[in-house]
């Protein structure tokens, strides 16, 4: 029978661990089981080895133990020879680091180097209370823990100076059934034999304004080093997780603590916890150290996966250059079969299979975007043969999926007349859902946001049966450029159910680009094309349906997501087939995703070198100066 604890860590780090080394696996296995037939408090312990001397003999009353207790585990872990870290910079105050064990080798690597530069006297751990057992936002261990390499001691006085200032509660449960604490506590004894401990979990109860009181009352001295214990993106897949950690490691950067509630970590409260007392201490510079996940660790890519991201901070300014993530998707269409299948099923139906658990494919973004295909209103005459109205549910729906700003203009906004257009405008307002364009009007202000202070605007434009005004939409996309740093544009064109781009496509594309277009973004054709770089700007002719009823062939049934990360020199590309089954989008996997790259690149314009990256999904553009 496992406790609560082992149980986490192995649906956590065992599972699909096939190409894990196998010593680390069995190790990991027979030590959380034997972990299971012992105490977890009360435990007195006499002399136990450490790394360079004997433990004297210690009594206390409460002692939590590290998850595994086999000392070869982490002896191999600082053994592997792991590679592709950031050089660790001096005067360090600060950490992030993994709990999820598949990355002991990681950790290890980290805290060594840490260890080589500095001696803490104390170490401030913030982590998750992940199963919300503790009734407090916050609490604090006064025990110690056992590991292999001895006991790590709690720093008491510290810890009743915190007890003493209200902001944290005494709740020792919690550190007995979660591993986001323990499972440090072997690498840090090994790494800092003597430093002492103040372990602190918190959870989602923890607002902004008990987190700026917790960072105010933890030491973050000189002497200290202060740990957020955070595993990054969850149950998604790889390519889907690296778009999520660039905004997360983006946040941290730029100390944007008000983003982070939306990153796709399992706990943005430790996270910020951390960035404040960072803040305070005058340590706002980030380095990354290393991003990596599981399947990288595996050398597989499972269908979900836990990313990694190790970061030191030390004295200095936080960045000014940030990345923005954007997530855009196809054609939206809530009406017809769609709207059926909504009524049985609910109306979150469509996005059943791609939101993932915890929305997690939704979250972790700066800016979330797709085509809206029609009008949130009634049905009214004259009724067209394909005649689009949706229930006003709809933008509650698509904001609650953290959807930023949609595209309105298409050949279908004025279905319902110009008051059905100008009601869906003012139904998205009161969802706190952007819109951008309109059918025929060419000169419609842009959706603006500051994301870690880069101003982004949106514009949108309809060229499906008519042609936009050419000198409207320059001066409209030169304006933008001229107020923003940078301009994404959503076009819809093309010709429907062809699989490439005509020649429109590609000569208005590349003027809004030379106008000033970082990115375009096309739909209309409801299948997947293909896409071209140019002056070092994506332009994506059409990214086909994301929600549609057209189940009568299989290129209406594809379609294909895209994360754009714009850094401070190029632009990085995910790409994320997916398949449309009953209205629901789900992303494909193995031979089949292979096989929808391979066809995306084919019908891409791309130089050799970025066509063989779109046959693996990650494009890098480099600088266009």
């Amino acid at each position: 029978m496992f406790l609560p604890n082992q149980r986490h860590f192995l649906s956590r780090n065992i599972r699909g661990t096939v190409a894990f080394p196998a010593i680390l696996v069995s190790v990991a296995i027979s030590s959380v089981i034997i972990a299971s037939a012992l105490p977890v408090t009360g435990v007195r312990t006499t002399e136990i080895p450490s790394m360079a001397k004997t433990v004297e003999a210690v009594e206390l009353s409460d002692l939590h133990r590290a998850p595994i207790m086999d000392r070869d585990f982490y002896d191999q872990a600082f053994a592997a020879d792991v590679q592709g870290f950031a050089e660790t910079p001096a005067g360090i105050r600060g950490l992030v680091l993994p709990h999820h064990l598949l990355a002991a080798s990681l950790i290890a690597r980290v805290v060594e180097a840490v260890a080589a530069k500095t001696t803490p006297e104390r170490i401030v751990i913030v982590a998750p209370d992940h199963l919300g057992r503790s009734r407090y936002p916050a609490i604090v261990s006064a025990a110690g823990f056992e590991t292999p390499y001895g006991i790590v001691r709690p720093d008491t006085k510290a810890v009743e100076a915190l007890l003493a200032s209200g902001v944290v509660a005494s709740d020792e449960k919690p550190f007995e059934e979660d591993v986001s604490v323990s499972a440090l506590m072997p690498f840090l004894k090994r790494a800092f034999l003597e430093a002492e401990v103040v372990a602190v979990m918190v959870n989602a109860r923890l607002d902004d304004a008990k987190s700026e009181r917790l960072a105010a009352a933890l030491p973050a001295d000189g002497k200290t080093l202060v740990i957020a214990s955070v595993d990054f993106s969850h149950y998604g897949r790889s390519r889907v997780a690296g778009l999520h950690d660039v905004t997360a490691e983006a946040a941290l950067a730029s100390a944007d603590v008000s983003g982070l509630g939306d990153l796709d970590v399992d706990s943005p409260q430790s996270l910020g916890v951390l960035s404040r007392t960072m803040g305070a201490a005058g340590a706002g510079k980030m380095t990354l150290l290393k991003r990596s996940d599981s399947a990288e660790i595996m050398s597989a890519d499972p269908i979900e996966t836990t990313s990694y991201v190790l970061a030191a901070f030390s004295m200095g300014a936080v960045a000014v250059d940030s990345p923005v993530t954007v997530l855009a998707v196809g054609d939206m269409m809530f009406d017809r079969a769609v709207r059926d299948r909504m009524t049985v099923h609910g109306a979150d139906w469509p996005f059943a299979s791609i939101r993932g658990q915890e929305d997690r494919f939704f979250r972790g973004v700066d800016v979330m975007t797709g085509n809206l295909e029609g009008a949130i209103s009634p049905k009214s005459p004259p009724v067209k043969e394909n005649d689009f109205g949706f229930d006003d549910g709809v933008a509650a729906t698509l904001a609650g999926l953290r959807f930023d700003v949609v595209n309105l203009a298409n050949n279908h906004t004025l279905d319902q007349g110009r008051s059905g257009a100008d009601r869906t405008a003012k139904v998205l307002d009161a969802a706190g859902l952007g819109h951008v364009g309109d059918q025929v009007k060419d000169d419609l202000p842009p959706w603006t946001t500051v994301i870690r202070g880069r101003k982004v605007a949106l514009l949108g434009f309809d060229a499906a049966g008519r042609e936009p005004d050419e000198p409207t939409v320059e001066g409209a996309v030169r304006a933008a450029k001229s107020a923003n740093d940078l301009v994404i544009v959503s076009v819809h064109w093309g010709d429907e159910y062809k699989p490439l781009a005509n020649g429109y496509q590609r000569e208005f594309g590349r003027k809004l680009v030379e106008w000033g277009a970082d990115a375009v973004l096309g739909t209309h054709p409801h299948v997947v094309e293909g896409m071209e770089v140019w002056q070092g700007k994506p332009i994506f002719w059409s990214l086909g349906n994301f929600i549609f009823d057209q189940d009568w062939s299989a290129e209406t049934k594809q379609g294909l997501a895209v994360g754009l990360a714009f850094r401070e020199k190029g632009i990085e590309v995910r790409l994320f087939p997916i398949d449309v089954k009953s209205s629901q989008p789900r992303l494909v996997f193995g031979e089949e995703e292979a096989k929808r790259l391979e066809t995306f690149a084919a019908r891409s314009d791309l130089d050799p070198a970025l066509r063989g990256q779109a046959k693996k999904g990650i494009i890098e553009i480099g600088n266009a100066d």
